[in-house]
């Protein structure tokens, strides 16, 4: 991910400490976009030869990290797996077809213009409130085995 990424950066941290505490794994870019995928895929095959795997904050990031990776080398999903979030249209038809996790973008802009008239109509209501959506995960062609690693 990069800078801007965090709230998705805190949620992949929980979900790896859950896993295995391997939240150490998570690499922060100075960069943004595709060049913090270049980025992160230089640095994690650099620091973690043993990676097989790349889960990126956005689609924009896991085509720049797919990019990366296929000029050193590295062939996807063989080599690497690699899952974006957003589910872009131009990016599903990144060679191969990137994965990706999507949230209901209608329905997070739904929620939150009801949460904002309801601020509007009464400004007193600072009640906060935690909401839980269901994201679905579309496995395309860039996740695979994952290859054998000395561990």
């Amino acid at each position: 991910g990069e800078e801007l990424s965090e709230p998705r950066e805190q949620s992949f941290i929980a979900a790896m400490k859950e896993y295995n505490d391997c939240a150490h794994f998570v690499y922060d870019s100075p960069f943004r976009f595709e060049r913090a995928g270049e980025d992160g895929a230089e640095k994690v095959t650099e620091k973690f030869p043993e990676c097989t795997a790349l889960i990126c904050a956005y689609d924009n990031i896991a085509f720049g990290a797919m990019k990366s990776l296929k000029e050193k080398g590295f062939r996807i999903p063989e080599d690497f797996s690699v899952i974006g979030v957003d589910n872009l249209n131009p990016i599903r038809d990144a060679t191969p077809p990137l994965s990706s996790i999507a949230c209901d973008t209608e329905e997070i802009c739904q929620i939150a213009w009801e949460l904002l008239e309801k601020r509007m109509k009464n400004p007193r209501s600072g009640s906060r409130q935690h909401i839980v959506m269901k994201c679905r995960v579309f496995l395309r062609d860039s996740v695979g085995e994952a290859r054998k690693t000395k561990l």
